[in-house]
């Protein structure tokens, strides 16, 4: 059902990505997450003593599909929030890069896949007789598969590289002068593994100027069982480009995670080029997020066979990387990557990010378009993720 396009990587041919793919080890994988304690949810609260928590549990009717239960926690030093969305990080969390050029036009950075995670290059077939949904997002003739895990092809979200992107969730606590009640916003966007303890997300999905705030990832999110795979992580700072609203070329940030979620799900690699277009015109991209327009943002959609319209310079050496415009609200940090052999004699032989989604944009006379962070400022970021977090 795919066209052979919408199959080939630029470097890559559909013989070699094939070769590829591998099953996982779930007895190793099971192994890891005990090791991690990612089959226990966490979060983080901020108290100057240790925290003494206790937990009660009262049925309080029966259902159709079981007991339902209230779970209380109680103790001290909790902070007094519901759990989950305890506002653990203040203000000096959020560190804003301080740019340095160094000349370099080539930029890139190598993968991880783990041994005990599968690996699916390509989406698998979830059903022929759930045809795939057929959408008009992107105004193509004829309509282009939009390929939502819900419909007839699957996200195999347990295996590489799909397991490394998922679902940011925020929390943030805003005191605006004048106004007597602290003001409370949640959000949601989509972020993926760029190193061992290193999230790639947009910028504006991090709640810059909060007084306090919380954030967590949960790689390959669903809502089918598992509905967190490979568990919840903890977000314990933020760095990156301030931006709040605006669509732009350095709409990226970097998030350090309190577990080292790399080692569980593998990580992408990046690469840029900002002297050379056709490293974005010629590759064949992908990108996977999870729009609120879909599922509520519960499952993941997917995009195959995206061809860059436009790429422009921005500040801080970074690049707008202008697509059709498929995406919509919640796919915000979703990477854009494809699967490179080698390039200009560098041996990747792996996925590589080239840019996190900033939204739609409308260039003076230019359609509008979906816009994607990237350049030499993305590599730099998640070197600098990588070096400082391990």
């Amino acid at each position: 059902m795919f066209s052979k396009d919408d199959l080939l990587s630029s470097f890559y041919s559909l013989e070699e990505l094939l070769s590829i793919e591998r099953g996982g080890d779930e007895k190793a994988l099971e192994e890891i997450l005990l090791k991690y304690n990612l089959n226990k949810p966490s979060i983080l609260i901020r108290s100057e003593q240790k925290p003494e928590i206790d937990i009660h549990c009262e049925q309080i009717q029966n259902t159709n599909d079981g007991k339902l239960w209230r779970v209380e926690f109680g103790g001290t030093s909790l902070g007094g929030l519901p759990l989950g969305e305890t506002l653990a990080l203040d203000e000096g969390s959020m560190s804003r890069v301080q740019y340095k050029g160094d000349g370099k036009e080539l930029e890139s950075l190598t993968s991880y896949i783990p041994d005990h995670i599968g690996i699916a290059p390509f989406p698998r077939i979830a059903s022929l007789s759930n045809p795939p949904k057929i959408t008009d997002v992107r105004r193509a003739r004829p309509p282009r598969l939009n390929l939502l895990s819900g419909g007839g092809f699957n996200i195999d979200r347990l295996r590489y590289p799909w397991c490394t992107v998922g679902k940011v969730i925020t929390w943030a606590r805003y005191e605006i002068p004048g106004i007597f009640v602290p003001l409370e916003i949640s959000g949601s966007g989509t972020a993926c593994v760029v190193g061992r303890n290193t999230v790639l997300t947009a910028s504006h999905v991090i709640p810059w100027g909060a007084k306090r705030w919380s954030a967590q990832f949960i790689p390959a999110a669903g809502s089918t069982v598992p509905t967190q795979p490979f568990g919840i992580f903890n977000v314990t700072s933020a760095h990156g480009y301030i931006n709040t609203s605006s669509v732009n070329g350095y709409d990226m940030a970097v998030l350090r995670m309190d577990k080292s979620v790399g080692e569980i799900t593998g990580w992408m690699g990046s690469i840029s080029d900002n002297d050379d277009d056709d490293l974005y015109y010629d590759a064949s991209w992908t990108s996977v997020g999870y729009p609120t327009s879909y599922q509520l943002a519960q499952d993941a959609s997917l995009e195959l066979s995206i061809k860059v319209q436009d790429v422009d310079n921005d500040d801080y050496g970074s690049r707008e990387i202008e697509t059709e415009p498929f995406t919509n609200k919640g796919w915000s940090g979703g990477p854009l990557f494809s699967w490179f052999k080698k390039y200009k004699g560098l041996e990747l032989n792996c996925p590589c990010v080239a840019g996190t989604l900033s939204g739609r944009d409308q260039d003076f006379l230019d359609p509008t378009r979906s816009v994607f962070a990237g350049g030499n400022a993305l590599v730099r970021l998640i070197s600098y993720g990588r070096a400082n977090w391990g």
